[in-house]
């Protein structure tokens, strides 16, 4: 991942360019946005009266505005955050297929 950043004059290894990045972590942010705001209202249309309700939607809108915030700060500092970057947007797909897949599965299945 350092060499994909970074770039390696050695080997030819172009480094990753400041608009290329802004612009994959703009479409990011946008993407995620509307993926979590319409499962995140169904979610809470369908499981309001659970108490685990709230702590999923926030641990979904959490992760998925970390994971590109992350994605500039390795940019920036350290290559490290790019490992936290990949961790939280796996978590963050994961929990958006579970609530998905929990959404589906009320509105087909009643």
């Amino acid at each position: 991942m350092d060499l994909h950043f970074f770039g390696d004059a050695e080997d030819f290894v172009e480094p990753v360019l400041i608009d290329s990045l802004l612009l994959q972590v703009h479409i990011d942010l946008f993407m995620s946005l509307f993926a979590l705001l319409i499962l995140s209202s169904i979610y809470i249309r369908l499981y309001a009266e659970r108490i685990g309700t709230k702590w999923i939607v926030h641990l979904m809108f959490i992760l998925g505005l970390l994971a590109p915030l992350m994605l500039m700060t390795a940019y920036f500092t350290n290559i490290l955050f790019a490992y936290v970057w990949v961790i939280s947007f796996m978590f963050w797909h994961l929990l958006a297929l579970i609530v998905g897949s929990m959404i589906l599965k009320k509105l087909l299945f009643r």
